[in-house]
């Protein structure tokens, strides 16, 4: 499974049966961007409205209820590893902490 798969799973999981989600490189907005417009328009009879609320990580976490814990690995320039975790504040906006 890739870092989308692992991020959205965590996401919309109901039980709560994921304690964290880690993710190396993962394309969190997939209905934003070209690549998952056209998987999503392909795969999904409802296309990318379908996708907005069950498969894409920022939707999912802007409407999560609880504290979200995510890990992203991602490399930098081709050279540097970086790692980021991903919050819910009280705003409730999806934010990148760097």
């Amino acid at each position: 499974m890739g870092g989308h798969g692992a991020l959205t799973l965590y996401l919309a999981s109901q039980t709560k049966q994921y304690r964290s989600a880690s993710a190396f490189a993962p394309i969190v907005n997939p209905t934003k961007c070209p690549w998952g417009e056209k998987a999503f328009n392909g795969y999904l009879q409802g296309g990318v409205q379908e996708a907005n609320d069950r498969y894409d990580a920022t939707n999912l976490v802007a409407k999560a209820l609880d504290p979200v814990h995510v890990l992203i690995d991602y490399v930098s320039n081709g050279l540097i590893n970086k790692r980021d975790s991903w919050t819910t504040p009280l705003s409730r906006d999806p934010v990148i902490n760097f």
